[in-house]
This record gives structure tokens, C-alpha cells and sequence, in this order.
């Protein structure tokens, strides 16, 4: 868990390279594709608004605020 939490602390969100490998190696599990798959078939789809960010980001802080924040 630390080493994921090392490594978020460097990623950066918006790169498209990264999106991209990360989404051919979900794929690699078919389980994961078939969630990939009825999400993005979802008939309502929604997105997290930075009040959701936010929120959540002070929810998991007071459970181990050694994560670094999204914001």
C-alpha cells in the first residue's frame, strides 16, 4: 500500500500514455473487461463534480492522511 501511495504522489492524472497503458492492461483481465464493459454501457452516466473530489479526498485523509491529495 505505501509503494502505491509513493507512486500516486508522482503520477500525473491527465497523461494520456499513462490512461492508455493502464486501460490495455485492465483489459488483460477478463473480469475487469466485463466491468469496463457494462459501465461504459451504463444508460445514465455521471461525473464526479470536484465538490465529489473534495469530499472524498477529506473522508479518506481522516482515515489515513498519509495519501496524498487529488486536488
Amino acid at each position: 500500500m505505501s509503494k502505491a501511495i509513493d507512486l500516486m504522489a508522482k503520477i500525473d492524472l491527465n497523461n494520456q500514455e499513462m490512461k492508455s497503458a493502464f486501460w490495455v492492461e485492465w483489459e488483460k483481465y477478463p473480469v475487469l473487461s466485463r466491468i469496463r464493459e457494462w459501465w461504459n454501457n451504463l444508460p445514465v452516466h455521471f461525473e464526479i463534480s470536484p465538490v465529489g473530489v473534495a469530499l472524498s479526498n477529506a473522508y479518506i485523509h481522516s482515515k489515513d492522511p498519509s495519501i496524498p491529495c487529488l486536488y
